[in-house]
Protein backbone atom coordinates (compact mmCIF):
# COMPACT_ATOMS: atom_id res chain seq x y z
CA UNK A 1 0.00 0.00 0.00
CA UNK A 2 2.81 2.43 0.84
CA UNK A 3 4.86 1.54 -2.24
CA UNK A 4 2.74 3.58 -4.71
CA UNK A 5 3.00 6.62 -2.44
CA UNK A 6 6.77 6.21 -2.18
CA UNK A 7 7.08 5.85 -5.95
CA UNK A 8 4.94 8.94 -6.47
CA UNK A 9 7.19 10.85 -4.10
CA UNK A 10 10.31 9.74 -5.95
CA UNK A 11 8.75 10.70 -9.29
CA UNK A 12 7.82 14.11 -7.89
CA UNK A 13 11.39 14.79 -6.75
CA UNK A 14 12.77 13.66 -10.14
CA UNK A 15 10.36 15.96 -11.95
CA UNK A 16 11.17 18.86 -9.61
CA UNK A 17 14.90 18.55 -10.27
CA UNK A 18 14.29 18.45 -14.01
CA UNK A 19 11.93 21.42 -13.83
CA UNK A 20 14.40 23.56 -11.88
CA UNK A 21 17.12 22.83 -14.42
CA UNK A 22 14.68 23.56 -17.24
CA UNK A 23 13.92 27.00 -15.79
CA UNK A 24 17.66 27.65 -15.43
CA UNK A 25 18.12 26.61 -19.06
CA UNK A 26 15.38 29.01 -20.12
CA UNK A 27 17.09 31.85 -18.23
CA UNK A 28 20.31 31.08 -20.07
CA UNK A 29 18.55 31.02 -23.43
CA UNK A 30 16.81 34.34 -22.76
CA UNK A 31 20.04 35.96 -21.66
CA UNK A 32 21.99 34.63 -24.64
CA UNK A 33 19.25 35.89 -26.96
CA UNK A 34 19.70 39.30 -25.34
CA UNK A 35 23.44 39.15 -26.02
CA UNK A 36 22.70 38.34 -29.65
CA UNK A 37 20.19 41.19 -29.94
CA UNK A 38 22.56 43.67 -28.31
CA UNK A 39 25.40 42.58 -30.59
CA UNK A 40 23.21 42.98 -33.66
CA UNK A 41 22.19 46.46 -32.47
CA UNK A 42 25.83 47.36 -31.76
CA UNK A 43 25.05 47.79 -28.05
CA UNK A 44 28.33 46.18 -27.07
CA UNK A 45 28.50 47.48 -23.51
CA UNK A 46 25.11 45.97 -22.70
CA UNK A 47 26.03 42.73 -24.48
CA UNK A 48 29.17 42.46 -22.34
CA UNK A 49 27.16 43.14 -19.17
CA UNK A 50 24.65 40.40 -19.95
CA UNK A 51 27.38 37.99 -21.06
CA UNK A 52 29.11 38.53 -17.73
CA UNK A 53 25.88 37.64 -15.89
CA UNK A 54 25.51 34.51 -18.00
CA UNK A 55 29.06 33.36 -17.35
CA UNK A 56 29.28 34.26 -13.68
CA UNK A 57 25.73 33.73 -12.43
CA UNK A 58 23.29 31.85 -14.64
CA UNK A 59 25.62 29.18 -16.01
CA UNK A 60 27.25 28.39 -12.64
CA UNK A 61 23.76 28.04 -11.12
CA UNK A 62 22.78 25.43 -13.72
CA UNK A 63 26.08 23.57 -13.32
CA UNK A 64 25.74 23.58 -9.51
CA UNK A 65 22.17 22.28 -9.62
CA UNK A 66 23.13 19.61 -12.13
CA UNK A 67 26.12 18.53 -10.06
CA UNK A 68 24.29 18.50 -6.74
CA UNK A 69 20.89 17.18 -7.79
CA UNK A 70 21.12 15.94 -11.39
CA UNK A 71 21.77 12.36 -10.30
CA UNK A 72 18.20 12.24 -9.01
CA UNK A 73 16.90 12.66 -12.58
CA UNK A 74 19.46 10.72 -14.59
CA UNK A 75 17.24 10.85 -17.68
CA UNK A 76 17.94 14.59 -18.00
CA UNK A 77 21.30 15.06 -16.26
CA UNK A 78 23.44 14.60 -19.38
CA UNK A 79 21.19 16.83 -21.49
CA UNK A 80 21.52 19.73 -19.06
CA UNK A 81 25.27 19.16 -18.74
CA UNK A 82 25.52 19.30 -22.54
CA UNK A 83 23.46 22.48 -22.60
CA UNK A 84 25.84 24.04 -20.07
CA UNK A 85 28.84 23.05 -22.22
CA UNK A 86 27.18 24.48 -25.33
CA UNK A 87 26.43 27.70 -23.48
CA UNK A 88 30.08 27.98 -22.46
CA UNK A 89 31.09 27.53 -26.10
CA UNK A 90 28.69 30.31 -27.05
CA UNK A 91 30.10 32.54 -24.30
CA UNK A 92 33.61 31.92 -25.61
CA UNK A 93 32.54 32.83 -29.13
CA UNK A 94 30.86 36.05 -27.99
CA UNK A 95 33.90 36.98 -25.90
CA UNK A 96 36.05 36.64 -29.00
CA UNK A 97 33.61 38.84 -30.93
CA UNK A 98 33.21 41.44 -28.20
CA UNK A 99 36.73 41.54 -26.77
CA UNK A 100 38.85 40.37 -29.71
CA UNK A 101 40.72 37.15 -30.33
CA UNK A 102 42.40 35.60 -27.26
Amino acid sequence: MALPIILQGIAFVMEAVTFVQFIQEEALQAAMMSVWMCTRAKRYTKAKEILDQVENRFLPNLRATNLAWGWIALYSKAAFADFADATQASIDAYKEILYGAP
